[in-house]
């Protein structure tokens, strides 16, 4: 298997998935934003870049979750777990972010022993695949992925560029079939 490296080095880019999640809800897609502490992010090292908790935006982001996926399959069962996550407060985005990628993980029994963290920024090889921007907010990605079902599908057939949060509450351990990366 392939070597893969998670850059904690890079620079933090405002408006990109490094600290946004994307969920279906009731009235489409919703983002769910992670606030940041005040200051110029955009010259700063990720693993530097520090969560702001002068909100209780991870209430709202569960209570969001809550009633998003409240009627899903899988959301009960999970509950439990995504509460307890959001009951931690870590200091750096880095750590929420590797709290929520070791969830998901170990949850569709992913092999993680490949992966590795960078705390240097990395700077890509000629044969490297860089995929640190392959999918952006206020972009089409040309990713896809097999169609499942969800909560919404009557009201929004199957939208894209989800967090892996919808997958999990709609397929459950199922939805690891559904990982058939195409770019």
């Amino acid at each position: 298997m392939e070597k893969t490296c998670i850059d904690e080095g890079e620079f933090f880019i405002k408006q990109t998935y490094r600290n946004r999640a994307e969920i279906c809800t009731e009235k489409g897609v919703t983002p769910l934003i992670i606030p940041l502490e005040k200051g110029k992010n955009s010259k700063q090292a990720m693993q530097d870049v520090r969560i702001s908790y002068d909100e209780n935006w991870r209430a709202l982001h569960f209570k969001t979750i809550c009633s998003a996926y409240g009627k899903a399959a899988y959301f009960e069962h999970y509950k439990p777990e995504i509460e307890q996550l959001f009951s931690q407060k870590p200091d750096f985005l880095c750590t929420w972010n590797r709290l929520w990628f070791d969830f998901f993980s170990a949850e569709f029994n992913l092999s993680t022993g490949h992966i590795s963290y960078s705390k240097n920024y990395v700077e890509p090889q000629q044969d490297d695949q860089d995929f640190r921007d392959v999918m952006h907010p206020k972009s089409s990605s040309g990713f896809s992925h097999k169609p499942y079902y969800n909560v919404f599908f009557d009201k929004f057939p199957q939208p894209q560029n989800l967090s892996v949060m919808d997958l999990l509450m709609n397929e459950g351990p199922h939805g690891r079939a559904i990982f058939d990366l195409r770019f």
